[in-house]
């Protein structure tokens, strides 16, 4: 039988010459297709040249090739890309197969091999086709088929699913590009499959779609019940006798928008007005006020917060639900085949009151009334509100050091004539606080006691050395001197620690406070009462925020207040120094960094003297008393943060385990703080203790014996 095929090969846009290639629109070089009466072998060759810059391929094969002849020629061009699927072609009409034998990163080679399966007889099929209508016998053909509606590729998918080519020579291929469906076979295979075809490529009917605006009804839901129903309509279709294959039921595609409470329809006009009147029997409103009304427990979020943001956005969110089901049309044309889908959305509801949202505190729950739309968008916020915030701990240590240095020294000189009957005496003497005039008993001159005075004594309750001389009596000294050097060494270590959730503040105050008392003058009569109290000690305030990369910004105001001195006076409150910060830093988690610092040295020399004696040099000192004051300051604050996100409180739990076993060791009964504490001891009494062996606990786990 001879082998002689026309081969019609439908082109990839190509538009250029076989002389000079040109570019399709889908990419590569075009060529033509001509080989008339041309021996196989050389068949090979000319692919072999015309792939050369785009891969090398080589063909082995036996001499047997040399005697078969082809003719192969097309009125269009085909991209050279394409050209080993002719070749496929060619050789299985001539009855070869092509196996590939290797291949590289810019090479392939094949080998041509006899295809010993033999021809296949198909079964006669009595259809006449234009263009098929002279082919006689079981000439190998290949035919090009322009197809109108169906795509090509699903139609070749179909047709390769169904088996219905010759297992050997027979092939299917579908270019999307000019949505053309190229078939090889005998030709009674082709003409029974151009007519599989013929019923496939079918216009589609005219598809719109419709937007339902659900009132009462939930958006799943109604999809739902309308999917079960079309799909039992369907079923009873099909069962019904005398349906072919182009009576298909019309197709219906469904989305639900629970967030806006609509339902996106798309089928055909009449079905979208049969499936409008099912949903206005569905969507109706439920019996009572219920159907507005939703109550929701929160299980971490705080009821009155959470209803006061909620009912802030109240108003914006009902104008956005509104704005959302407004009426509007939409056409929008297809691919291949033409036609369009149109549609239009539902009908605008009236205008409801704006949702509501109230707070019970007892419960800890939220009372919404809103419109199912709203209520879809509420539920959401809630959601997203109602989480487990990460909580985090932190350290802070405040470090002050402040030496003291003062050095006192005075001198005082007084001389006092004895008093005689009607004589004039006189007296002289210098007070820089280191004693006190005397009358002639040894009692102070004061405003109680005008005496007249006759000599002087140290004054009461001083400190340091004080020397002198005296004359007659010990009241009168006429020379007193007082040296005193005082060494003061502060420090103060303070390190508070809190624990709060993210973004909400946390504050802790620790103070000493010493009462102060005032006199009061009743009916001649000095009572003293209670006027107030003089706090100092150690406040914090810091407000922690959490980055998503495990970063802090905290906002920090600390307040050191330290008595310097004791109290000398019960209605004068004792000296105190105040030292405060309010910053705000962003940290690393875990991560111990100074927040802030002072360094400070205060010189202070206080001279009391008489003035032109105290300035003579040296003998100036008997005139005058001096004190030097030396003081150094050095404070450094420092804050180390963690973030505990183990949503089992497993962190938590570790970290006041250590805290626990701290305190233990210092004496205190655990059992009154919690009387569930138990000191794993040894890993074996962990496991037996807990069940399991906590990887959190064993990492870091310290002997009691082991120095902290």
């Amino acid at each position: 039988m001879k082998k002689n095929a026309v081969l019609a090969l439908f082109a990839l846009l190509g538009l250029a010459a076989f002389s000079a290639p040109a570019v399709a629109q889908g990419g590569g070089p075009m060529m033509p297709i001509n080989f008339r009466d041309m021996p196989l072998e050389d068949f090979l060759e000319a692919v072999t040249n015309e792939l050369k810059g785009i891969e090398s391929v080589r063909f082995l094969y036996k001499p047997e090739v040399r005697q078969v002849q082809i003719n192969l020629f097309s009125t269009v061009d085909i991209p050279k890309k394409n050209l080993m699927d002719v070749v496929r072609l060619v050789l299985q009409f001539n009855g070869f197969l092509l196996i590939e034998e290797g291949t590289g990163p810019d090479w392939k080679i094949y080998r041509v091999l006899r295809d010993t399966q033999g021809r296949w007889e198909p079964p006669t099929l009595y259809k006449n086709e234009e263009g098929l209508a002279g082919v006689e016998g079981y000439r190998y053909v290949t035919f090009v088929v322009p197809l109108k509606y169906a795509s090509a590729k699903e139609v070749q998918g179909a047709l390769k699913l169904a088996r219905v080519t010759h297992p050997n020579v027979g092939n299917i291929v579908g270019i999307e590009s000019s949505n053309t469906l190229l078939i090889s076979d005998y030709a009674p295979m082709v003409k029974m499959l151009l007519e599989v075809v013929k019923l496939m490529d079918i216009p589609t009917e005219q598809l719109s779609y419709r937007v339902f605006d659900l009132s009462f009804a939930s958006a799943e839901e109604v999809k739902t019940k309308l999917t079960e129903l079309l799909t039992a309509q369907q079923q009873a279709q099909a069962a019904q006798p005398g349906v072919t294959l182009g009576q298909r039921p019309t197709s219906v595609a469904m989305v639900a928008f629970e967030r806006t409470q609509k339902l996106l329809v798309q089928s055909s006009p009449e079905r979208l007005d049969e499936i409008a009147q099912i949903v206005r029997e569905i969507d109706v409103p439920m019996k009572g006020p219920a159907g507005r009304i939703h109550v929701v427990p929160l299980k971490h979020a705080k009821a009155d917060e959470v209803a006061k943001v909620l009912n802030e956005l109240a108003e914006p969110l009902s104008a956005t639900v509104r704005s959302q089901e407004r009426t509007g049309v939409i056409t929008v044309e297809r691919g291949p085949g033409g036609g369009t889908i149109t549609g239009t959305t539902g009908p605008t509801e009236e205008e409801e009151t704006k949702p509501s949202v109230v707070a019970d505190t007892n419960t800890n729950s939220l009372i919404v009334a809103a419109s199912p739309a709203e209520w879809a968008e509420l539920e959401r916020i809630i959601e997203a509100l109602d989480r487990l915030l990460p909580q985090v701990l932190i350290e802070v240590a405040i470090v002050e050091l402040s030496p003291e240095d003062i050095l006192t020294l005075g001198v005082e000189l007084a001389t006092i004539d004895d008093p005689a009957e009607d004589s004039t005496r006189g007296f002289a003497a210098t007070t820089f606080g280191l004693s006190q005039l005397v009358d002639k008993d040894g009692r102070p001159i004061t405003a109680q006691n005008p005496g007249i005075p006759v000599g002087r004594l140290p004054t009461p309750g001083s400190t340091g050395l004080d020397t002198g001389l005296f004359r007659d009596n010990i009241f009168r000294i006429p020379a007193l001197l007082r040296v005193l050097k005082v060494e003061r060494d502060l420090r103060v270590l303070s390190m508070p620690r809190l624990l709060t959730n993210d973004n909400q503040q946390a504050s802790l105050k620790v103070s000493e406070a010493f009462p102060i008392t005032q006199f009061v003058t009743t009916t001649g009569v000095v009572q003293q009462s209670f006027d107030q109290f003089e706090a100092a000690g150690t406040e914090l305030k810091i407000t922690p925020h959490i980055s998503s990369a495990n970063y802090l910004r905290l906002d920090i105001e600390q307040k050191l207040e330290v008595f310097t001195a004791a109290q000398t006076s019960p209605s004068v409150p004792p000296p105190k120094t105040t030292r405060e910060i309010t910053t705000s830093i962003t940290i690393p988690d875990h991560q111990t960094v100074v927040i802030g610092g002072l360094r400070a040295n205060n010189y202070r020399e206080t001279v009391l003297k008489i003035p032109i004696l105290g300035d003579i040099p040296v003998v100036g000192y008997l005139f005058k008393s001096t004190e030097v004051s030396i003081e150094e300051t050095q404070i450094y604050i420092f804050v180390t943060p963690h973030i505990l996100k183990e949503r089992d409180f497993k962190d938590l739990h570790k970290i006041s385990y250590d805290d626990k076993v701290e305190l233990e060791n210092l004496g205190g009964d655990l059992r009154q703080v919690d009387p569930n504490f138990v000191r794993y001891r040894t890993e074996q009494e962990m496991y037996r203790e807990r069940g399991r062996l906590d990887s959190l606990y064993m990492l870091e786990y310290r002997s009691p014996t082991e120095k902290r």
